[in-house]
Formats: structure tokens, C-alpha cells, sequence
């Protein structure tokens, strides 16, 4: 469950690091965009938030497999709100990984894909 401070309606350090770090369910991730999307105090405060490390790799400069000029987007991602597609990391069974930015944290993200036959499956799906 996202932690709240007592005085504040805002999330705890706590709770911010484990969204940067993707730790949270979706549930909890989801409370903690909208808060964040009309929160000026915990946008700024989530760039001061420790890092994660995984981000860090991925700013760390690497040959790309295919830059988002190269690749063609499903209509889902062309011109989303909330992420700009970077370059495609890789694919595999279970669908493809993008390193997108996130337009609102200004952060690198891994972003993935689930293919769309195996979103029918519950058992795929957990």
C-alpha cells in the first residue's frame, strides 16, 4: 500500500523511491501518477528521490539495437502522453522492451510490451 505522511497528503520517501524503482502494484503506481501529475511539491521532490539503477545503466551510453526513427511504433505508443520511445531494447516470447523517456519525471524507463495474444490469458497476464 502507498505510504502517506500523517500531516500531508503526500507519499512518504519511502513510497516515492519504490515507485522510481517500480516496486509498487499497478494499483498503487497508478494512485501515485495521478498524484504526481497535479502534485508540484512531489514531482519536484521525486527528481531528488534515490535513483534507480536500472535507469542508470540505461543512460550509460551503449550501442542501440534500433533508434525510434528505425522502428515502427504500435499506434498505442505513437505520440503517447506520457512516455516518448526512445529506441527498442530487445523482444523476446513474452513481447518487447522500449527504453522510453517519461515525459512528466523526465527519466529513462523500460517499457514493455505484453503480446496482445497472451494479454487473453489470466495465467500470462500474472
Amino acid at each position: 500500500m502507498v505510504m502517506m505522511t500523517t500531516r500531508t497528503a503526500h507519499p512518504t520517501d519511502e513510497a516515492l523511491t519504490a515507485y522510481i524503482q517500480g516496486r509498487l502494484s499497478l494499483h498503487e503506481s497508478a494512485a501515485l501518477d495521478r498524484h504526481i501529475e497535479t502534485c508540484n511539491t512531489c514531482s519536484q521532490k521525486l527528481a531528488q528521490v534515490g535513483s534507480d539503477t536500472f535507469c542508470d545503466l540505461l543512460r550509460q551510453p551503449t550501442k542501440a539495437i534500433a533508434s525510434a526513427s528505425e522502428i515502427e511504433l504500435p499506434s498505442e505508443l505513437q505520440g503517447h502522453p506520457r512516455y516518448e520511445i526512445q529506441q527498442l531494447l530487445g523482444h523476446g516470447g513474452m513481447g518487447i522492451v522500449y527504453l522510453a523517456r517519461h515525459r512528466m519525471m523526465n527519466r529513462l524507463v523500460a517499457l514493455k510490451l505484453i503480446r496482445r495474444d497472451l494479454l487473453a490469458s489470466p495465467e500470462a497476464v500474472d
